[in-house]
C-alpha cells in the first residue's frame, strides 16, 4: 500500500468524507507535514493511531490537548472531533494510521466485536490516549503503532496479517 493523501476534506458538520483504505482492507496510512499540509477538525467513525516523527505537534480535541515531541504517540477513538497542527517548528512530521474497527472485529455478532471493540468505541470518557517515551507499556503502544505502518507501507508478503496482529495487541492492551 503506498502512502495515502493526508488532504482532509470535510462536510460543514466536520465529518471527513475520505475512505481509510478499501472495504476489504480498511486501513489507510499517512505521513503528514502539519505545517504545509493543515489538518483542519474532523471527525471520523475510524480509530486513528499516530507516532511524531521529528518536531513537536498538537493535537486538539473539543476539550483535550496534547503537545506530543518526537517518538511520542496518540489514540484517537472512534468519532472523535479532533485536530492536528505543529508546534514548533515548520519541518514537524508525524506518521499516522487510520482504520475501520471491523478491521480487528469483523461483523458486530463477534466475540472480538463484543468483547473489545465495542466497549471501546463507545466509551463515554475515552476519546484518547497519549504514548509517552518514559513509560514501558507506552513504549511498546508506539513500536507496534511503527510497525502497523511500516508494515503497510512495505507490503511484505502476509503484510495484511501482521498489520492485523499489531493493531490488535495496541486495542487488547
Amino acid at each position: 500500500m503506498a502512502l495515502s493523501d493526508s488532504r482532509t476534506a470535510v462536510t460543514l458538520q466536520n465529518y471527513e468524507l475520505k475512505k481509510h483504505g478499501t472495504f476489504a482492507f480498511p486501513v489507510a496510512c499517512y505521513e503528514t507535514f502539519p505545517a504545509t499540509d493543515p489538518v483542519p477538525w474532523h471527525w471520523h467513525n475510524d480509530l486513528e493511531l499516530i507516532v511524531i516523527r521529528h518536531g513537536t505537534v498538537e493535537i486538539e480535541l473539543a476539550d483535550e490537548l496534547h503537545t506530543l515531541t518526537e517518538g511520542e504517540g496518540v489514540f484517537i477513538n472512534s468519532n472523535v472531533l479532533h485536530t492536528i497542527r505543529e508546534s514548533d517548528c515548520p519541518s514537524c512530521r508525524l506518521n499516522s494510521i487510520v482504520f475501520h474497527p471491523r478491521f480487528l472485529g469483523g461483523s458486530p455478532e463477534s466475540i472480538f466485536w463484543e468483547r473489545y471493540l465495542n466497549p471501546l468505541i463507545h466509551h463515554p470518557c475515552l476519546k484518547s490516549v497519549r504514548f509517552k517515551t518514559d513509560i514501558q507499556w507506552h513504549q511498546q503502544m508506539i513500536q507496534h503503532i511503527q510497525l502497523a505502518w511500516n508494515t503497510c507501507v512495505e507490503e511484505p508478503a502476509g503484510y495484511e496479517f501482521h498489520t492485523w496482529h499489531s493493531l490488535s495487541e495496541i486495542i487488547l492492551s
